[in-house]
């Protein structure tokens, strides 16, 4: 099955090799998006914290040794396609969650399906207190920085913390760079 932990090892396998590591939340059925991180670092601990508008999946969470003194908070997300208030509400449990359990002095990264139907939505400002979410935004091989099907919708984002948005670097895959 394409959720099964064989699966999602071959998957990080193919991505930066055996040595990565993974956490998931589980997959307990049909309907179920559940949310993960996949790294090149050793996960030193790591974790859900619930998202209050979703039953079926939450906030996974994974404290990253990444290289130099300060470790890497990452947190996967998939907020509802519902609406933008809904969206809104999730915000604040996310950021109440870091708030209380990350580490001022290290790097935080929250990455994932935000679906927010304009970059200016509520949820958007509410994560901007923590997270750099202005433009450049990252665009495609087309220049659309819109990421849902139609590519009409800025769904999907990465948003840094203050002191690990200016260490990015652009990606390379073949030809194009990101």
């Amino acid at each position: 099955p394409i959720y099964s932990p064989a699966a999602l090892r071959s998957f990080a396998d193919q991505i930066c090799g055996t040595e990565c590591d993974i956490v998931r939340e589980p997959f307990t059925g049909a309907g179920d998006i559940p949310n993960g991180i996949v790294s090149r670092y050793p996960i030193l601990d790591s974790g859900e914290w619930d998202d209050p508008q979703v039953a079926n999946r939450d906030f996974v969470w994974a404290r990253i040794d990444v290289p130099g003194p300060r470790d890497l908070y990452a947190v996967s997300v998939h907020f509802l396609t519902t609406s933008a208030n809904n969206r809104n509400l999730e915000a604040p449990a996310l950021m109440s969650y870091l708030t209380v359990n990350v580490v001022e002095s290290d790097f935080v990264l929250v990455g994932g399906d935000l679906n927010t139907d304009v970059r200016d939505e509520a949820a958007i400002s509410t994560l901007s207190a923590y997270f750099r979410t202005g433009s450049p935004w990252p665009v495609d091989q087309r220049a659309n920085s819109n990421t849902n099907a139609s590519r009409t919708k800025p769904y999907d984002w990465l948003l840094g913390d203050d002191e690990l948005d200016p260490l990015g670097v652009p990606v390379v895959i073949g030809a194009p760079v990101f």
